[in-house]
């Protein structure tokens, strides 16, 4: 679909002062989104934020779905990074906890996703997942959150009465995040409600923690 490919499209900065440039662009979407929401992202609101010229955000911005597509670029490689830094100090937490912390920041940045537009970051997560491969220090097949990061691996399942930690992950991480993303799709005022974030903790806890 060429033309679905050209409104993301997004011109790369090859000099530290176009570089500047798209990051003050991306800046002032994401400040427009946030005090206006999404129907005030227009390439003429983001361009007078920026202090740019509308011409000059179209050297690098095909229009307002290139812009969408970088705000929602800068958001999943944000929380990658956090994910992957808490990951890494949270080995040691029992494994309630550690539950109750990667599904709240999963649930917030599952939140920040729906302020925007959710339809368009599910239709092209792909996209903007490998557009950020290239730059992260993480494999090109991770995913985001809860896909194949939350309680992945041994580290956390070591307390569960699971055969296989590897298949109990896989079924964990897809089962939480289909749920997420139906969220997402269809009602997501629901990532919102505690009794949501209540229910997800209740059906992770009681098939690691089972029988304990």
């Amino acid at each position: 679909m060429p033309r679905a490919r050209n409104a993301i499209r997004r011109r790369l900065p090859k000099q530290e002062r176009s570089r500047r440039l798209v990051e003050a662009i991306v800046e002032a979407a994401q400040i427009v989104l946030a005090e206006s929401g999404p129907d005030a992202l227009t390439t003429v609101n983001v361009a007078q934020r920026a202090g740019v010229s509308v011409g000059s955000l179209y050297q690098y911005f095909a229009g307002r779905d290139a812009l969408l597509f970088a705000v929602y670029e800068d958001e999943v490689a944000r929380f990658q990074r956090t994910w992957r830094a808490w990951r890494s100090a949270s080995l040691a937490l029992p494994t309630e906890t550690r539950i109750r912390e990667g599904l709240a920041l999963t649930l917030a940045h599952y939140r920040r996703l729906a302020a925007l537009e959710p339809a368009f970051f599910l239709a092209h997560r792909g996209e903007i997942l490998r557009a950020i491969a290239p730059r992260a220090r993480a494999p090109a097949r991770e995913r985001l959150g809860t896909r194949d990061d939350l309680l992945r691996g041994r580290a956390v399942l070591r307390h569960a009465r699971v055969e296989r930690a590897d298949v109990a992950s896989f079924v964990l991480t897809r089962g939480v995040t289909g749920l997420l993303d139906a969220a997402l799709a269809h009602d997501p005022a629901i990532l919102s409600a505690p009794a949501f974030e209540v229910e997800l903790y209740e059906l992770i806890a009681g098939y690691l923690l089972r029988d304990q």
